[in-house]
Formats: C-alpha cells, sequence, structure tokens
C-alpha cells in the first residue's frame, strides 16, 4: 500500500468516525432500557455452557451474542451503560469501513489496488452509517445482536474475497467460520453463505485472479451454505427451541411485511411519505407503495441506461435476501415497530444507491457542461440525503433521550425511598415515548421504556443487583398535552392498598424538552406530637406544614388527616403572595399532585403532601384552605385552639 492508499483509508475512517460522532453522540447518554433488564442479567447469571445450551433463555437462542455480554459483565464487575451502548457504536462504525471496503473492491476496475472505486467507498460507508432505519439497533444495548451479526456476516464475506484475489485456504478457513459464527449472533446470519454466493454470481470474470470454471466456483461457495445446518442441529438440540417455533405468514401479512420492507431500500424517496399523505390525502400504505416503486424504478433504470456488468445485480440480490425471512416468519405487530430488522438489508441498499449516485455523475462524459451538471445533481441529492439523515436520526433519539431520563430518576428515586425504609410509588411513568407523527409512511418510530411486562423491580435490580420496593399507577386525567406520544404504564397497585402499606409517591410530568420525576408526598406518614395547625369543618386536618424557598422555586409541604372522607369535589387550595398581599402564583388541586381526592380517603389516613411553585423573591408568604370546587366556597378553617382563620385560608410562613 503506497502513501496515497494509506491516506485514503486514513481519511475513510475520519469520515466515518466524524459521521457517527455527529449522528450518535447521544446514544452513550442512555441508561438500560427494556429488554436489557432481562437480558443482561439473563447473560450474567448463567455460565457460558448453559447460555450455549439456552437454558431458560429469554427469548431467542441467539449465545453468542448473550456471551459477548458475559464476558463485559466479568471484565467490568457490572452492566456499565456506557460500554455496552459504546459496543454498539463501534460495531455499526466498524461496519461502515467493511461496507465502504467492500464496495471499494466489489466494484474496481481491476485487482489493482491502485484502481479502487474511492467514490463507491466513501459513499457505501457514510451511507450505511446514516441508513436511517438503523437508529434502534445502534441505540439499543439488547439490539446488539443485529449490528453483530451484520459483522459477522461482512467479515466473512470480506475473508471470501481476499481468499479469491490471493487464492490464501487461510482467508477461505476464516470466511467459513465467520459463516457459522454468523446464526450463533442472530438467527438472520443463516444468510451468510447464500449472500457470499450472490457476490459470487455477481462478480465479473475480469476481476477474477485466475480463469476458473463457473461451476468450480459456485460448487466452492456452495460450502457456504453447511454453516445452516450446523445452526439448525443446535438450534433444535437447545432448549430455547422448545419456546420459539416458525410459521410461514399468511397472505395479508406477507403483503404487511413486504410494503414495510419495501420502503426501507427506497428511502431517498419514501421519508416525504407521511407528509405526501397527509397533504394529499391519501392512504399511507399505498403512498408506501407509490413512492418505492417509483425511487427503486427510478434506480433500475439508471443501471439499465448506463453502462452496468452483473455487479449491478449484487444491490437487488442482497437486499432480497436479507429481507426474505422477517417478511416470510415474522409477525407485522412487531416488524413495524423494529426498523433495526432493516439493518443486514441496508448494506444492499446503500451499495444500490451508491450506483445510481456514481453513474449519475458519469453520465454524459462527452460533454463538460453535462457532465457538471449531473456530477452536481448527485452531489446536491447526496447532500440532502446525508443531512435528512442525520437530522431523523438525532430527532429519534431525542425520543430515547426523554425516556432514558424517565428511567434515570426512576432508579434513584427508588434507591433513595428504600434507603429510607419506603418502597417507591411512580405515577405516569411512560411506557413509551413516540414522536407525534412518523417521518417513513408505514411503521411506528419511538421506542418502549418502562411497560408493564417489565416488572419495575427488574430496572434496580439490573443495576444494583438487588430488587426495588417500587410501584407504578396510572392517572391519564392529571398529565398535561406534549408534541409527542406518551403510553403510560399500567398500574401495579391501587390507592386502597398503599393507603394500607404507604410510601413515597412521585409523579411524572411531561414537558416539550424533558421528563421530570419528581416526589409529590408520602403515604402514612406518622403523626407529629404537636398540636394541629388548622381544621377544615369536621373533615380535614392539617397536621403541618412548611414553605421553603429553594434554586427552582417554592416548595411547599403540607401534612393531611382526614377525619371523615369530604364530597368528591371538596379540594386544597395554596396560593402564594407577595409583600403587598398580591396573588402572584398558585396551586389548586387534589393531594399528590391531584391524583388521590380527599374524598377516597380511609379515615385517619395521613398523608405529606408536596407543591412546586414558580415563585421567587422576597416577603412572600403561603395562604392554604380547603374549599369546593363546584361552588367555590372555602371550608371553615379554625385553629387547634378554636380560633378561626380570616377567609378561610390559614397562613404559612415563608422560609
Amino acid at each position: 500500500m503506497d502513501r496515497r492508499q494509506r491516506w485514503l483509508w486514513l481519511g475513510l475512517i475520519g469520515w466515518c468516525g466524524l459521521l457517527v460522532l455527529l449522528s450518535y453522540s447521544a446514544v452513550l447518554r442512555l441508561p438500560l432500557i427494556a429488554d436489557d433488564w432481562n437480558q443482561l442479567p439473563y447473560a450474567a447469571s448463567r455460565t457460558v455452557t448453559e447460555i450455549w445450551q439456552g437454558v431458560d433463555s429469554p427469548a431467542f437462542y441467539r449465545p453468542l451474542a448473550y456471551t459477548v455480554w458475559k464476558a463485559l459483565y466479568v471484565l467490568l464487575g457490572r452492566h456499565d451503560e456506557i460500554a455496552l451502548h459504546a459496543l454498539n457504536m463501534a460495531l455499526h462504525f466498524f461496519n461502515s469501513l467493511m461496507v465502504g471496503w467492500l464496495a471499494c473492491r466489489l466494484w474496481a476496475s481491476s485487482q489493482d489496488e491502485h484502481r479502487l472505486n474511492w467514490r463507491r467507498c466513501y459513499l457505501s460507508a457514510g451511507l450505511f452509517l446514516l441508513f436511517p432505519f438503523s437508529y434502534g439497533g445502534v441505540a439499543w444495548i439488547a439490539a446488539m445482536m443485529h449490528p453483530l451479526v451484520v459483522t459477522l456476516i461482512l467479515l466473512s464475506v470480506m475473508s471470501y474475497v481476499r481468499a479469491r484475489e490471493t487464492g490464501a485456504q487461510r482467508w477461505f478457513v476464516l470466511s467459513l467460520i465467520l459463516a457459522t459464527l454468523s446464526p450463533f449472533a442472530h438467527e438472520i446470519g443463516v444468510l451468510a453463505g447464500p449472500l457470499i454466493i450472490a457476490v459470487e454470481l455477481t462478480q465479473p470474470r475480469a476481476n477474477l485472479p485466475a480463469a476458473e470454471p463457473a461451476w468450480r466456483r459456485l460448487g466452492r461457495a456452495a460450502l457456504w451454505l453447511v454453516p445452516i445446518l450446523i445452526w439448525w442441529l443446535s438450534y433444535h438440540l437447545a432448549a430455547a427451541a422448545q419456546v420459539n417455533s416458525m410459521a410461514l405468514n399468511d397472505g395479508k401479512t406477507l403483503w404487511r411485511n413486504s410494503v414495510y420492507f419495501l420502503q426501507g431500500p427506497a428511502y431517498p424517496l419514501t421519508w416525504l411519505g407521511t407528509w405526501l399523505s397527509i397533504h394529499l390525502a391519501v392512504d399511507n400504505v399505498l403512498m408506501a407503495v407509490v413512492l418505492s416503486v417509483v425511487a427503486l424504478a427510478g434506480a433500475a433504470l439508471v443501471q439499465w441506461r448506463s453502462p452496468a456488468d452483473r455487479r449491478a445485480w449484487l444491490p437487488w440480490i442482497w437486499i432480497g435476501l436479507a429481507s426474505a425471512p422477517t417478511i416470510l416468519f415474522l409477525i407485522y405487530r412487531y416488524v413495524s415497530g423494529a426498523p433495526r430488522l432493516l439493518m443486514l438489508m441496508s448494506v444492499g441498499a446503500v451499495w444500490l444507491w451508491t450506483d445510481v449516485v456514481v453513474r449519475l455523475a458519469d453520465w454524459g462524459r462527452t460533454t463538460l457542461t453535462r457532465r457538471r451538471l449531473l456530477q452536481g445533481t448527485a452531489i446536491t441529492l447526496t447532500t440532502v440525503l446525508l443531512i435528512q439523515n442525520v437530522a431523523f436520526i438525532r430527532d429519534r433519539l431525542r425520543t430515547w433521550e426523554l425516556g432514558g431520563s424517565a428511567i434515570r430518576q426512576f432508579v434513584e428515586q427508588t434507591l433513595a425511598a428504600n434507603a429510607h425504609g419506603q418502597p417507591a410509588v411512580f405515577i405516569n411513568l411512560p411506557a413509551w415515548i413516540a414522536p407525534n407523527q412518523d417521518v417513513f409512511p408505514v411503521g411506528q418510530d419511538g421506542a418502549v421504556f418502562m411497560s408493564a411486562y417489565y416488572p419495575l423491580p427488574w430496572i434496580v435490580d439490573a443495576y444494583t443487583g438487588q430488587a426495588g420496593r417500587t410501584a407504578s399507577l396510572k392517572n391519564e386525567a392529571i398529565r398535561s398535552e406534549v408534541p409527542y406520544y406518551v403510553g403510560l404504564r399500567d398500574s401495579t397497585t391501587d390507592w386502597p392498598s398503599l393507603a394500607k402499606s404507604g410510601g413515597q409517591i412521585f409523579v411524572t410530568t411531561y414537558t416539550p424538552d424533558k421528563v421530570i420525576v419528581r416526589p409529590v408526598g408520602a403515604l402514612g406518614e406518622p403523626k407529629p406530637s404537636t398540636q394541629p395547625i388548622a381544621r377544615f369543618d369536621d373533615n380535614v386536618t392539617l397536621l403541618d406544614a412548611a414553605a421553603t424557598m429553594t434554586a427552582s422555586g417554592l416548595q411547599v409541604s403540607f401534612l393531611w388527616q382526614v377525619n371523615k372522607p369530604p364530597p368528591d369535589d371538596v379540594t386544597i387550595f395554596v396560593h402564594v403572595l407577595d409583600a403587598n398581599g398580591q396573588l402572584i402564583a398558585q396551586a389548586d388541586g387534589d393531594p399528590l399532585a391531584g391524583s388521590y381526592p380527599f374524598s377516597q380517603w380511609p379515615k385517619d389516613l395521613i398523608v405529606r403532601d408536596v407543591r412546586s411553585l414558580d415563585a421567587k423573591g422576597s416577603g412572600l408568604s403561603v395562604q392554604v384552605g380547603v374549599y369546593n370546587r363546584s361552588s367555590g366556597e372555602r371550608l371553615k378553617a379554625t385553629s387547634g385552639e378554636g380560633a378561626s382563620f380570616a377567609v378561610n385560608a390559614v397562613p404559612i410562613v415563608v422560609h
């Protein structure tokens, strides 16, 4: 390799490194999410032998992926979220380099390294790294098997190409070993052999190191089908095979899966699908089909109208092979919410569009004006596509950051509450979060975070090794509108049970740019020995109160007891007055962020109710009372000694 070649390869590494940091740096800030809480502890708690036997496998027989997690856990002594996320990013980065290397080699004008196609190399690597449907496979730790299987397949193909170029048997052996390992990372790895055969079939004879009969080349490549048999036998001998079975989909599911996958290789055009569907009032599925057909027909036309050899077929065959297992065997409900399934297919997709761009740029070389026009068009379209992909990935990762923030706060608040000997109860945790509008016309963006089929103690256990004492409640009535969709986690307990067991209460608040899990009080508090501050008729007693100015604003805390449950529409008012007695802020509503009305309390229950107000300054005072929401009439407020409070409002000093 001469100096120029070395700098070009270093430039490719820098180019891919820049793109991965520009688009995926937010991944390193994400916590463990959803399946991570199940699959990572499984890998850590099993021996390598048990993993490869599939003993109690969480869902799939993917022992190589679990072995990688096991090795990281043993090495680091914990589930290190930064290291695990960095692994996904590193695999995706490495895969982009291999996609570029293969584009260089497979589309080289000869085996002479000086004639490698560097335009294809850089463009293929960049498009692969920014392929929009891959974001879930990079951002989600539990999806590591998707970039891992792509790594193994690409390494196997690369080794095969090197073996064919050099004739060295060691490369053939390495390729065969990698092909054998691939399906143990993810079952789609069985495609390593068929994809190598596709590479063999589509390479022009001029690019082969020596004249060799086609039957001999195909016979040799057919050896790479043996790993499929090895995996099939291993899978059916493993315990995991007892819980997983494959059945061919019916016609409706085949059609829906096909449409979803069709928009993947057509993504330079289908990313306009939802916008066009809305503005033209056209069905999303129809729009996806139309745009996909137009985009892919246009790509085929460019290839047909320009000088092309059999290599033009390779992207199409790759796309078809990589899509077939998912289309044939997986249910649509799973496929439509799992864009990471397109990660292997994306290799063929980016080779296709790289081929189209290069052919467009090379059209019309007979005239300088036409050549410049086509080159400018190709560069402009590619730049727009890359920018759009970066924006799409960053926007989708913003959704993951919102949910990840809720998970981190949940763990911190649970540990703090448990340290004080109390369980932590959370209101309106996010089961899932999704953008308010999908970009691609078919499928679902967003991510699952804290769905009910993951017990909350699992989350704490994944971080600490011990199950936390925690539960959840859902209250649709108290959440506000935000510019994204939130599915709330279902309740795992109820107020009557909590009234008996007690616990610290937290509510999840959603704003356009953040999710806040904040304390709003506690159940089953001890009764203070001091005289009550106030009584409101014969129903409610204010046992204690405090108002404190903090860096973020005013925080007030009340200790309430119900002597006799009042009517449904009786609630609390909290008013903040300035030094002149003018109302500047208020926080009216039922206790515990509006989620637990007095009317539902059992007799003698004591609850701490905490409220935060956006009020700052000196000379502030707080007034609190109880009133009828329907009539506005305040309940009579009297002190512990029986004295009446003016306007039935109890003054609280601000400290």
